[in-house]
Order: C-alpha cells, then sequence, then structure tokens
C-alpha cells in the first residue's frame, strides 16, 4: 500500500513564503487606498512572471530597460495608472530577487563596502518613515518617494549577469543603446504634443520643454561618441544614429548646464584619443553646428530665429546669479528655508515627502513644495545626515573606482566597451555631481536608474580590469 506523502518545505521556502505573503497584504492594502483595486491582481501576475524569469534574468533586466522609455519620461499628465503598475512592479521584482538571490545561492551579493553601503542605506531611509509621520506626511506619499531608491538595486542583478565577459556586456551595452534610442524619440514626441501648432513667442518653445532626462541624453551621446572612435564600420553607423537622435533630445531640454557639461565632459574625453581622432571630432562637431543651423534656417526661419533668442537668454542669464537667474535664486531660498529645518531634525530629518514653503522668484508666490532643486540638501533635509552621509559615500567610492579604472585601462583601446565605458564613467562624473545639485536627482526615477547604471558600468569595468590583472599575474 502505497502512502502518499506532503512535499518537504524548507525554511527557505516558508521565508520566502512569508515576504511573499506580507509585500501581498502591503499591496492589497495600498491598492484600494489608491482606488486602484486591480493593482494588486496585475502586480501579482507581474511577479508569477517575474518568477518564469528567474530561469533567463537577463529577460527581466531587458524588460525594465524596454520599458524605462514611457516609465520616465515626463508626459506632463500626472501619475498615470500604467506607471503606477510599472513601478509597482519592478520595486517589488528586485525585492524578491534579492531575498532568492541571498537565500538560494552561496556566492556572495555583497562584493564591496559600497554594496554593503547602499543596502544600508536603503535599510536606514526605511527608518525614515517614524519622522515622517511624526511631520504629518501622508504614508502613501512617503512609499511613492521612498520606493524610488529601489530601482538604484538593479545594480546588482545588471552587475551579475551583464558582467561575466565581455559578450554579456556588449549586450547589456546594446539594450541600453536601445532603450535611450526610445527614450530620446519619446522624449521629443512629447515635446512636439506640448509645443503650440501656432509658436508665436520664444516662451511657447521654452515652456513646452522636458529637463528630466537630459542627463540620460548627455551619458548616451559621451559613451556615442567615444565609442564611435572604437568600433567598426556598421557599429560607427548605428552610433552616429544614436549619437543624433540624443543630441537633439538635449538641445530640446534647453538646460543651459547640459549645454556646458556636454562641452566639459568631451575636452575631458579628448585626453584620452589620440591627435587625430581629436581634429576630426572637432571638425565633425564644427561641421553639425552648422548644418544644424543652415537647415533650421532653411526649413523655417521663424522657428530658427525664435529658438537661438530662448538660447541666448538661456546663457546670458547665467551669468547674473541675483536679480537676473531666477533658477539660481529658486535653488539659494530653497536650501536657506531647508537648512533651518535641518537645524531642528539633524539625525532622522524631517522625512521623506516632508514639505517647505519657500518664495518661489519665478512664480512669484510661495510655493509648497516636497521637491527641492539641490540634491544634497534635499536628501539631509529628509533622511538626516548619518543616512545622508551614506549616499554620499556610496558616490565617492565609486567615483574612486572610476578614477582608478580609467587611469589602469588609459592605454589599453583594444579592451573595447570596456575602455570606452571606463573613460565615459570618467567623464561624466563631473556632470553626475553638478546635475545632483541642480534637480535633486535622489528623489527621481531617472536619477536612481543612472545610478543603477553607472554604479554597475563602474562595478563591471572594476572586475574585468582585476581578473585581467590576475590572470596577467598567473602566466
Amino acid at each position: 500500500m502505497t502512502t502518499m506523502t506532503l512535499p518537504r518545505i524548507t525554511p527557505i521556502a516558508l521565508l520566502l513564503g512569508a515576504i511573499g505573503g506580507i509585500l501581498a497584504i502591503i499591496g492589497f492594502v495600498v491598492s484600494l487606498d489608491l482606488g486602484l483595486p486591480w493593482l494588486m491582481p496585475v502586480l501579482m501576475i507581474g511577479v508569477g512572471i517575474l518568477g518564469a524569469m528567474f530561469k533567463r534574468p537577463q529577460v527581466w533586466i531587458g524588460v525594465y530597460l524596454f520599458a524605462m522609455p514611457y516609465f520616465l519620461t515626463d508626459t506632463g499628465k500626472g501619475l498615470s495608472a500604467a506607471e503606477v503598475a510599472i513601478g509597482g512592479f519592478f520595486s517589488v521584482s528586485i525585492i524578491v530577487w534579492l531575498v532568492w538571490r541571498m537565500a538560494v545561492t552561496r556566492a556572495p551579493v555583497i562584493k564591496t563596502w559600497a554594496d554593503f553601503l547602499i543596502l544600508l542605506f536603503i535599510v536606514l531611509s526605511g527608518l525614515n518613515v517614524i519622522p515622517a509621520l511624526c511631520n504629518g506626511v501622508d504614508p502613501m506619499s512617503w512609499t511613492s518617494e521612498w520606493i524610488l531608491f529601489f530601482l538604484m538595486l538593479y545594480y546588482f542583478p545588471i552587475r551579475e549577469y551583464f558582467g561575466k565577459d565581455e559578450k554579456s556586456f556588449r549586450t547589456f551595452l546594446l539594450l541600453c543603446a536601445i532603450s535611450a534610442l526610445f527614450m530620446a524619440i519619446y522624449s521629443m514626441f512629447i515635446y512636439k504634443q506640448r509645443m503650440s501648432a501656432g509658436l508665436l513667442y520664444a516662451y511657447q518653445l521654452w515652456s513646452s520643454r522636458s529637463v528630466l532626462l537630459g542627463p540620460i541624453f548627455l551619458l548616451t551621446i559621451i559613451l556615442s561618441l567615444i565609442g564611435i572612435f572604437h568600433a567598426r564600420l556598421r557599429t560607427k553607423l548605428a552610433l552616429l544614429f544614436l549619437l543624433a537622435v540624443n543630441g537633439a533630445a538635449l538641445l530640446l531640454t534647453f538646460t543651459r548646464t547640459l549645454w556646458v557639461f556636454f562641452v566639459i565632459c568631451m575636452a575631458i574625453a579628448m585626453f584620452f584619443l589620440r591627435a587625430g581622432q581629436n581634429l576630426r571630432l572637432i571638425a565633425s562637431g564644427i561641421a553639425v553646428c552648422a548644418a544644424v543651423f543652415i537647415g533650421a534656417m532653411a526649413y523655417n526661419p521663424k522657428l530658427a530665429d525664435i529658438a537661438l533668442t530662448v538660447v541666448k537668454n538661456r546663457i546670458s542669464s547665467s551669468t547674473q546669479l541675483t536679480g537676473g537667474d531666477y533658477s539660481f535664486e529658486t535653488r539659494l531660498i530653497e536650501a536657506e528655508v531647508a537648512w533651518r529645518e535641518i537645524q531642528q531634525y539633524p539625525l532622522g530629518g524631517s522625512g521623506i515627502r516632508s514639505r517647505i514653503l519657500a518664495w518661489a522668484p519665478i512664480e512669484g508666490w510661495h510655493n509648497n513644495t516636497a521637491f527641492m532643486h539641490i540634491g544634497y540638501v534635499s536628501l539631509v533635509y529628509k533622511v538626516g545626515f548619518p543616512t545622508a552621509i551614506l549616499m554620499f559615500v556610496v558616490l565617492l567610492v565609486f567615483s574612486v573606482m572610476a578614477i582608478r579604472n580609467v587611469w589602469l585601462i588609459r592605454r589599453d583601446s583594444r579592451a573595447g566597451p570596456f575602455f570606452v565605458v571606463s573613460v565615459g564613467m570618467f567623464c561624466f562624473l563631473p556632470a553626475v555631481f553638478v546635475n545632483i545639485f541642480m534637480t535633486g536627482f535622489f528623489d527621481q526615477r531617472y536619477g536612481n536608474v543612472m545610478f543603477a547604471f553607472i554604479f554597475a558600468c563602474i562595478a563591471i569595468v572594476h572586475d574585468h580590469i582585476s581578473q585581467q590583472h590576475h590572470n596577467d599575474n598567473r602566466i
């Protein structure tokens, strides 16, 4: 007589089941609170799809990258149901992956002190819910901003699955290039939709812009320009197309800081190119600018004249830090108000999504907002000095790694994508730190996605260089 035995339930299965149950309950409550009862079933289906993807995790990362053009682009219509679903899926999936990864496999997830500090930052920032609630922050508002930090955690699976060898790294860069291409095209499409059909004034051209994804466009341009000099003909043509589309998208942001840093980043990159390559780069840049100007004047002289007026106004206002550059004045006023609050709550912060009341010179009224332009001040204001310093140390550690990478690989142009990415990350570092000063970054979707990409690329190049040195020593 045969007996039926129940399958053995391991402690790991119990742990994952408990975590899954807790997340399901939280998700159900959140979906009801948002008035979106369908949200939880959609997320559960997404997690089911994610489970099927564990056998092919590269597919999961690919879906993540291909969803970014829609998820990151500012449509100007507020938070849509699709964005909530996408954000919920990717936030839950990365946590599930980390738990699964730590519980099932023996290989360590945490390989450096920076890895440990990233996870510690996420955990400690989660405790920030206490001061946030004490300061009257709505729990749902707090959660919606806190989970943006989870996007940074994609650094771990990207490093693991696309940092194995040169082939996997090339695949990752290809996926990122396709995502950046669609992101730029979609951003320009949104710009066209926003812009009035009958353009009469310069402010209409400027007010229709979207500045959010400018840093992504800039990074894509830098990597493409460096990559062109280390690629075959077919790849060169693809990079030229990617460069042209992202260049147009960057221009349409009308963000003078990014324009200036394009010049700065390329000036840094020229130190890693040969003299002939630098001459071709300068000549090509002049030719492209001339062609764009002549083409714009021939196609629509009125529109070109308005665009030039906007550019001149944007550049000239930069020289007037007070009394003229209202954007800079806004940042100083926000920082002054936030600093007074920081002095009251230096350790725990005022809470993520906590608001400040500050004078807005551009609008001409007091603005009650949870967003602050200076990201360093904003992070300290929200989570306190100790937790914010953890994040600052992470940035410092990866910056040192990027400098070390480019120093060790600077003369090895045969390193292919590792050389291109190493130089590109080094050139982009100044733009990262200045953009954090100008645009918040820490509380933005695109900012945390960029952190994941930058950290992963730096770590992958670092591991490649270490492996090469290990192999050389064995020989």
